[in-house]
C-alpha cells in the first residue's frame, strides 16, 4: 500500500496510514506530513469550521524514529498528526508542585463535544506555556469523562506524564485513591495483534475491574472506552513492541454533581409557539408580561409620529401578528388606533391580553417533558417521530414535570398557546428525587443530563450513559447501572443491558438488548430470530422486522412492524393511520391493537392474539422456541443414528461415537421434550384473557389473518375497511366499522380512541 494521509470531517482529525518499511525509505521526510496537516488545518479556520487545532509535531517525530529502529515490515500504523476543534471557554491555573496545571472554569458540557475538541482546547493552551508535551493523556480523558458526566469538580489537577517502568506481570491495575480512579496496565503487545487478543484482553480488564470494585464501590467501568482504544492500539506503537506498558482509564468513581445553589437552577419549560422573528421596520417594539398574559408597546418607530402616516386597522393587526401575537388583542386595537387618531403617546398601551389559568381541587402529575414529543390527541394526526423520541431526554434547567389540576381551567396567552395552573398541593404525595428540585410554583426542575424517571411517589432523572458510536464485537458489550444513549447501533452479535431508560440513535439488529425501564430506537429493529429484545417498560421504534421482541408496556412504531414474534404487556399502536402496517408473523397485546393495515394481501398469515396474559404468552414463546430447539435436535440425532447403526452392522471403519452414545442422547431429547409439552399444556390452562381487549384497523383489514380477541377466534372473509374487531358483540357481530367505537366505549366505560 501507498502512505495515506486521511481527512475525517466528523472530529477535524488528520490520520496517516503507513507501513513500518515505509519509515526507512530516505524519501520519506516526515516533516512533509506535517506541513501538509498544518495547511489542512488552517485551511479549515479560514473556512470557518474550526477556530483553532492542535498537531503532534514532536510527538509524530518520535513516533517515526521508533519505526526506524524496527525491522522494515508490511505491519500496518496509524498516527494522528492533528485535530480541529470548536473553541470552548477553557480557563486555567498555573504550574504548582503537585500538578502541572489545573482546569479552574469550564462551559458546561455540550453532548456533541468529541474527546478530540476537549482535548485540542487544552493542548493549545498548554502549548502557550510549552506544556503541551508533558501533560499526561490519562489526566485529560478522566476530566473529559468527569465533564461530560457532570461531575468535575474544579479546580481538576492535570498531571504530567510519569516514567514508564516495566511490568513484570502481563495485565494489571492500579488505584488513586485521590482521584477514585483505576488504572490498566499492559505489558505485552501480543494483546493487540488480532481481534482474539483484544477479547482477551477486555476480558481481563472486566475481570480486573470486579476484583478492585470492592476498594472503588461506586465505580464505572469505563468499557467501551478502554475497547474503542484497544482497537486503535491495533495499528499504534504498542502492537510493535513499542512504548510499553501501555496504559488505560480502566474505572471511575463519581457521584453526579448537584449544583452548588439549587436556586441558582433557573427552570426551563419545552419550548412553545412563541413569538415569530419580527421584522427590522417593524411600527412598534412590543414587551410581553406576566408570563406572556399582557402585552404592551414598548416602543414606537419614529415614522409612526409622523403628521402624514396613516395606521389602518389592518395594518395595526398584521403588525401584531407579525410579533407572533395570535389572540386577546380584539378588544385593545379600536383602543390603540383612537389614541393614534387623537395623536396621544402610544407608548405602554395594552395591545393584547390573555386568559389567567385556575386552579382546581383534583392535583396531578402532568409530564411536561413530553410536550414537543409523541402526543396523541388524534390517532389520524401527523407525528415528527425523531422529534418526540429525542425528548426523552432532558438538559439541566429543563422543567420536567409539574402539578396541575384535573378540574382547572386552562388559559390562553396572547400567542395562543394553552397554559395551566400550577402549584406546590401538599395534597399531593411525590417528591423530587436527588437529580430534581421542586420550586414553589409546583414544577419539578432537572439538575442534570439525563432520562426523566417516574414512579408512583418519585420523580426524578438518571444519569446518562454517553456511548458515541456502534456497540458490536470491537467495542464490546454495554452494561450499565442506570440510562445510557448510544450515538449508533446496536450491531449483529452485541449485548446491551441497562437498568433504567435506553436511547439508541440508530437501529438494533441481531443482538441482545434488556432494558430496565423505556426503550426508544430513532432508526429500527431487525433483531431475527436470534436476537431478542426485552423491555419493562414502553418501546418506541421507527420500524419493526424479523424480530422477537417483549415489552411489559406500551409499544409505539412509526411506519411498520413486519414478521415478527412480539408480546406486548399494554397496547402496540402504529402510528400512520394510512400507511401504517402489520403483517406477517405472530402478536400478542394485553390490551389494544392500533394499526393502519392488518394482514398481507398474500403471502405470510399475520397472527394476532389480542387480550391475552403477556406473562403467560411470553413463558409459552420461550418454551416453543426450546421445544422447537429440542425438535430440530432430536431429528440430526435420529438421522445421525441411523448412519451409526448402519456402518456398525456393515462393520465399516468409523469415527465419531456409536449408536450407543447417540441413542442415549436421543433419550435425553426426549426426555427434556416431554417436560416442555406438560410444561407448556400447564402453561395453556393458566392463559387469562382480557374480554375488554380491541383491534382497530384504520385502513384496511386483509383477510389472510388468524385473529383471537378475548380468548376469541374471529374469521374475517373478506378485506374490510376501517373497522374496528372486538370479543364483545356489537350488532350481532364481532367485526364493526369504527363509526360504532363509541357504542363500545360506553359498553366498557372508557375510552380506547387515543
Amino acid at each position: 500500500m501507498d502512505i495515506k494521509l486521511s481527512y475525517n470531517q466528523s472530529n477535524f482529525r488528520i490520520r496517516l496510514t503507513l507501513q513500518v518499511k515505509h519509515a526507512h525509505d530516505s524519501k520519506n521526510d516526515p516533516h512533509v506530513f506535517l506541513k501538509k496537516t498544518i495547511n489542512k488545518l488552517g485551511q479549515l479556520i479560514d473556512d470557518g469550521d474550526i477556530d483553532l487545532y492542535y498537531v503532534f509535531e514532536h510527538q509524530f517525530l518520535h513516533f517515526w524514529s521508533v519505526l526506524k529502529n524496527q525491522t522494515p515490515s508490511d505491519k500496518i500504523v496509524n498516527f494522528d498528526l492533528g485535530f480541529g476543534a470548536k473553541l470552548l471557554s477553557i480557563e486555567l491555573g498555573p504550574s504548582s508542585a503537585k500538578a502541572l496545571t489545573t482546569i479552574r472554569k469550564i462551559d458546561p458540557p455540550d453532548k456533541d463535544t468529541p474527546y478530540e475538541g476537549f482535548m485540542v482546547n487544552i493542548m493549545s493552551q498548554l502549548k502557550q506555556r510549552e506544556l503541551d508535551e508533558s501533560v499526561a493523556d490519562l489526566s485529560l480523558r478522566s476530566a473529559y469523562y468527569r465533564w461530560t458526566h457532570q461531575c468535575l469538580k474544579l479546580p481538576f489537577p492535570l498531571f504530567a506524564k510519569k516514567t514508564k517502568t516495566p511490568q513484570s506481570i502481563d495485565v494489571s491495575a492500579t488505584i488513586n485513591r485521590s482521584l477514585k480512579e483505576a488504572y490498566l496496565y499492559v505489558a505485552h503487545s501480543s494483546f493487540f495483534q488480532d481481534t482474539d487478543g483484544l477479547k482477551e484482553l477486555y476480558s481481563k480488564a472486566k475481570s480486573i475491574f470486579k476484583k478492585i470494585q470492592k476498594q472503588l464501590p461506586q465505580a464505572s467501568f469505563l468499557g467501551p472506552d478502554i475497547m474503542k482504544e484497544m482497537k486503535e492500539e491495533q495499528f499504534g506503537l504498542a502492537a510493535l513492541g513499542a512504548e510499553l506498558p501501555k496504559v488505560f482509564l480502566l474505572a471511575i468513581e463519581a457521584s453526579q454533581r448537584r449544583p452548588a445553589s439549587k436556586s441558582k437552577v433557573k427552570a426551563r419549560t419545552v419550548e412553545k409557539i412563541h413569538k415569530a422573528k419580527v421584522p427590522k421596520n417593524s411600527l412598534f417594539k412590543i414587551k410581553f408580561l406576566n408570563n406572556d398574559l399582557e402585552a404592551r408597546i414598548e416602543a414606537v418607530h419614529p415614522k409612526v409620529k409622523s403628521q402624514t402616516f396613516i395606521l389602518s386597522r389592518k395594518d395595526l393587526v398584521a403588525e401584531l401578528k407579525n410579533h407572533g401575537i395570535a389572540s386577546g388583542y380584539d378588544k385593545h386595537v379600536d383602543q390603540v388606533l383612537s389614541a393614534f387618531d387623537l395623536k396621544h403617546d402610544l407608548k405602554n398601551m395594552v395591545v393584547a391580553t390573555g386568559r389567567a389559568p385556575e386552579l382546581g381541587s383534583k392535583p396531578y402529575i402532568y409530564e411536561t417533558y413530553k410536550d414537543s414529543g409523541l402526543v396523541e390527541q388524534d390517532a389520524h394526526m401527523d407525528i415528527d417521530m425523531r422529534d418526540a423520541q429525542s425528548r426523552v431526554v432532558v438538559d439541566p434547567g429543563d422543567v420536567i414535570a409539574e402539578i396541575r389540576y384535573e378540574d382547572g381551567k386552562p388559559g390562553l396567552d396572547v400567542f395562543g398557546n394553552f397554559i395551566h395552573a400550577t402549584q406546590d398541593d401538599p395534597k399531593l404525595k411525590v417528591r423530587p428525587g436527588d437529580n430534581v428540585e421542586k420550586d414553589e410554583h409546583g414544577r419539578f426542575v432537572s439538575l442534570i443530563h439525563g432520562m426523566p424517571s417516574f414512579s408512583h411517589r418519585l420523580v426524578d432523572v438518571s444519569p446518562i450513559l454517553i456511548h458515541k458510536g456502534d456497540v458490536n464485537l470491537s467495542s464490546g458489550n454495554l452494561e450499565f447501572d442506570g440510562s445510557a444513549e448510544i450515538k449508533g447501533n446496536i450491531e449483529s452479535g452485541a449485548t446491551v443491558n441497562v437498568t433504567e431508560n435506553l436511547l439508541v440513535t440508530g437501529t438494533i439488529g441481531q443482538a441482545s438488548v434488556r432494558c430496565g425501564r423505556n426503550l426508544t430506537v430513532k432508526g429500527g429493529i431487525v433483531s431475527t430470530e436470534r436476537g431478542l429484545i426485552q423491555v419493562r417498560g414502553k418501546l418506541v421504534a421507527g420500524f419493526v422486522e424479523n424480530s422477537r421482541i417483549i415489552t411489559m408496556g406500551d409499544m409505539i412504531v412509526s411506519q411498520s412492524v413486519m414478521n415478527s414474534n412480539i408480546i406486548v404487556g399494554g397496547n402496540l399502536k402504529i402510528v400512520a393511520p394510512k400507511t401504517g402496517i402489520l403483517g406477517g408473523g405472530m402478536v400478542s397485546v394485553r390490551n389494544r391493537l392500533i394499526t393502519g393495515n392488518l394482514g398481507f394481501d398474500d403471502g405470510k398469515i399475520t397472527v394476532c392474539r389480542v387480550g391475552a396474559d403477556w406473562k403467560i404468552e411470553s413463558k409459552i414463546a420461550i418454551n416453543e422456541a426450546r421445544l422447537h430447539r429440542m425438535e430440530s435436535a432430536e431429528d440430526k440425532e435420529s438421522k445421525n443414528f441411523k448412519e451409526a447403526k448402519s456402518k456398525e452392522q456393515r462393520r465399516l471403519a468409523r469415527k465419531g461415537r456409536s449408536s450407543d452414545e447417540i441413542k442415549k442422547r436421543l433419550d435425553r431429547i426426549g426426555g427434556i421434550k416431554r417436560k416442555i409439552e406438560r410444561r407448556l399444556k400447564n402453561l395453556q390452562t393458566q392463559l387469562t384473557w382480557n374480554r375488554d381487549s380491541i383491534i382497530i384497523v384504520q385502513n384496511l383489514l386483509s383477510s389472510n389473518v388468524d385473529l383471537m380477541v378475548g380468548g376469541k377466534g374471529v374469521m374475517v372473509s373478506e378485506e374490510i375497511k376501517e373497522v374496528m374487531v372486538t370479543y364483545h358483540k356489537i350488532r350481532d357481530g364481532r367485526i364493526n366499522p369504527l363509526d360504532f367505537l363509541k357504542d363500545f366505549e360506553d359498553r366498557i366505560g372508557r375510552n380506547l380512541a387515543s
